[in-house]
């Protein structure tokens, strides 16, 4: 899961970014995010998509695998239990399809302003619409074919562990796989099942 990042190309990715995560929570005063460890936020955007992301930028290589490795080291909607510290984040998710291609396609449209840019016969805001709309597409398509996807929705609830010193994360995971992993991961008490997954048992 190592991403060297290029800060130079990150700026004009980021400022949109920034302009987009503005105008949501202008719109959506119930908004709440939380910095957690290690660059990964939780975000309630009001409209049920509870979701931890790692802020990571633009990756090295701007091919789309590129952009959809980065976008799997999300948790995308609903997360409905998280705790974390400095060495671990771990999280249940109810998986929410239509949560999850929305903020999916977000983060890959991202890969189509790096790839083809604003041109000359098109307004900005007409750009940033098609790759938009690009971008839903691409998620979409990554829901319906992709085993890594797939998988997330053959279950209810998915419990996930990320381990900032191994820059791993593991998931989706059952509950007997998510306990098996924190005996191994050697996990302080604090994230024994019991304790932070209470009501899912």
């Amino acid at each position: 899961m190592e991403v060297i990042i290029k800060y130079k190309e990150m700026e004009k990715s980021n400022l949109y970014r920034i302009a987009i995560l503005l105008v949501i929570i202008s719109c959506n005063p119930g908004v709440y995010h939380e910095r957690l460890s290690e660059g990964y936020y939780y975000s309630e955007p009001g409209i049920g998509n509870n979701y931890i992301n790692k802020n990571t930028g633009v990756p090295k290589k701007t091919d789309a695998l590129s952009y959809i490795h980065l976008a799997k080291q999300n948790i995308y909607p609903k997360v409905t239990h998280y705790q974390y510290n400095r060495d671990f984040i771990v999280a249940a998710q109810k998986p929410n399809k239509k949560g999850h291609s929305y903020l999916l396609g977000f983060d890959l449209e991202f890969y189509f302003h790096e790839k083809h840019g604003v041109k000359e016969d098109r307004s900005e805001k007409e750009i940033y619409t098609l790759h938009e709309e690009k971008g839903k597409v691409m998620a979409d398509s990554l829901l319906r074919n992709d085993p890594y996807y797939k998988n997330i929705f053959l279950r209810n609830v998915n419990y996930w562990i990320i381990s900032h010193k191994l820059d791993s994360l593991y998931g989706p995971l059952t509950k007997e796989e998510y306990i098996e992993k924190y005996k191994k991961l050697e996990m302080p008490k604090k994230f024994e099942f019991s304790r932070v997954f209470k009501g899912l048992e």
